[in-house]
């Protein structure tokens, strides 16, 4: 149960987030982080737990864009879309998802179009409605219906398709879900 009050940064509560989406901006746009909320830490840049408590994310996404052509690596490409409503990646922020709804999320699709040959290319679009790196994520009493992963591609190093339609949990995340439903995700 959520307590107002608890250390936590950042925290939503009893809030509602509706058609939200990222936007591409150049050649140089990888598709983008949490249509509606995306926190990004990395080492040196620390925030504290991340809670979402009793809120509602409904119909947003990332969006399909171009495929990223690292201008310091000819042959290289890659692209990502992750967590349609929300993307927590980076140093570890422990995350906690209690009584939330997310309904009709969605990750772009990843576009065709780069060299599979070069060893870490790839396209991906994960977390239909959550994505998670990096840390402990807890999800509580929370209803997860019809939100989806767009297309994507694999290149070798594996990163490709579209991967947890409701969540995704990606390298170093501990999941741990409770009374949660789940229904219609892809």
């Amino acid at each position: 149960m959520f307590e107002p009050g608890l250390e936590c940064q950042p925290c939503t509560h009893d809030s509602t987030f509706v058609d939200n989406a990222t936007v591409g901006v150049d050649s140089f746009d990888q598709g983008g982080f949490g249509g509606a909320i995306a926190v990004v830490t990395y080492p040196g840049n620390p925030i504290g737990s991340v809670t979402l408590a009793n809120d509602a994310f409904t119909a947003n996404s990332t969006h399909s864009g171009p495929v990223y052509q690292d201008p310091e690596c000819p042959g290289c490409s890659w692209d990502m879309r992750a967590g349609g409503a929300v993307f927590v990646g980076g140093a570890g922020a422990p995350t906690q998802i209690i009584g939330c709804t997310f309904t009709s999320n969605r990750t772009g699709d990843a576009p065709a179009g780069y060299d599979p040959s070069w060893p870490g290319s790839g396209m991906f679009s994960h977390g239909g409605a959550v994505y998670v790196s990096g840390a402990t994520l807890t999800v509580t009493d929370s209803v997860f219906t019809d939100n989806a992963t767009g297309t994507g591609t694999t290149g070798e190093a594996g990163l490709g398709g579209g991967k947890g339609g409701a969540i995704y949990g990606g390298e170093n995340t501990t999941r741990t879900v409770t009374g949660s439903s789940f229904t219609g995700n892809g």
